[in-house]
């Protein structure tokens, strides 16, 4: 979902500076074009602040020049907190609001419920049937168009934000699996989590189909202008960069070619220890037998003869006596 939120930016805001050829203008436009979505983005982080007692106050101010596709929702400036429960409100408030206004839009509005029925029993054949009765409710495109501001701003930016603690979301998920598997929760609270999971499902659902048409006309639009023009750009580390058609074909050929050969280098690679062209060691050469002669055999009289020619004389100490103190004097 965040990356096809990303790619569609990227192709809005790359539309966006070619028809202007000027980062400002493009900013500007880029920023009213989610109007909507950003009041009420803006408006939900305001009011959950107040709830929170968390100090907040309005800094609307024009957007400066960028080069990156993303909006920089700063319009509120929220004092400095270091609890992580306040920072996730901050940041899921945005997200519950939005899913409620899609689906309000989209249900009570649009009445994309009962458009889509008929989908279940006619299958694909009955696509064009859905897609003439929703655009027949008056305000079709209007209400869309808000439905896809509002998707496209009630996500944070940063979404380390969502994280309260470390494995709070999962057990929180594991505790309510727990308590539906063992009836711990009366069937009219179950019955309202069944219907939170499927309305959330359901909204996604619609987002992602925003997003993917918008995304497929989007990249339409934007190969009639580079075609028309012969002038392109491409992002680089998220920031848009001027360049010509041309030179962006080429450069995406260069970036195919590298992928490929990435592949096939790893490709070649072997998959296994046993494949590994390991050198092997030469054949040892058999060499000519080493003759083995016995030892001469000596008779009794051969023994003895040669047994008496080794002698060894005893090892001989001769010592001088030493003469003590009073022998000396005797002699003097």
């Amino acid at each position: 979902m965040r990356r096809l939120e990303r790619w569609l930016h990227q192709h809005l805001f790359k539309v966006g500076w070619l028809l202007s050829r000027r980062l400002a203008t493009t900013t500007v436009l880029y920023y009213l074009l989610f109007f909507p979505g950003i009041v009420v983005y803006e408006v939900t982080v305001w009011f959950t602040a107040t709830l929170i007692n968390l100090r907040a106050e309005l800094a609307f101010r024009i957007p400066e020049e960028q080069a990156a596709a993303e909006l920089r929702l700063e319009f509120v400036r929220l004092g400095r907190t270091n609890s992580r429960l306040k920072r996730g409100a901050l940041a899921l408030a945005p997200i519950l609001v939005g899913m409620l206004v899609i689906w309000a839009v989209a249900a009570g509005v649009l009445r994309i419920p009962q458009s889509i029925a008929p989908l279940s029993a006619g299958g694909l054949e009955a696509v064009p049937q859905a897609v003439r009765a929703m655009a027949a409710t008056p305000g079709f495109w209007l209400w869309t168009y808000v439905m896809f501001t509002i998707a496209n701003t009630m996500f944070p930016r940063d979404s380390r934000a969502l994280r309260i603690g470390r494995g709070w979301w999962l057990a929180l998920g594991a505790l309510v699996v727990v308590a539906l598997a063992n009836n711990a929760i009366s069937p009219a609270v179950a019955q309202w989590l069944t219907d939170a999971v499927i309305l959330i499902v359901e909204v996604l659902l619609i987002v992602a189909g925003l997003n993917l048409f918008a995304t497929a006309l989007l990249a339409l639009l934007e190969a009639v202008i580079e075609r028309v023009t012969g002038a392109s750009a491409t992002f680089q580390n998220g920031r848009l960069v001027a360049m010509s058609r041309q030179e962006v074909l080429q450069a995406k050929a260069q970036e195919r070619e590298k992928r490929e050969k990435t592949a096939r280098a790893l490709a070649a690679l072997p998959r296994s220890v046993y494949e590994l062209p390991l050198p092997l060691p030469a054949a040892v050469a058999k060499e000519a037998p080493v003759p083995v002669t016995a030892p001469p055999v000596l008779n009794a009289a051969q023994g003895k003869a040669g047994a008496a020619m080794i002698s060894a004389q005893p090892l001989r100490v001769e010592s001088t006596p030493i003469a003590d103190d009073a022998s000396d004097e005797e002699s003097s």
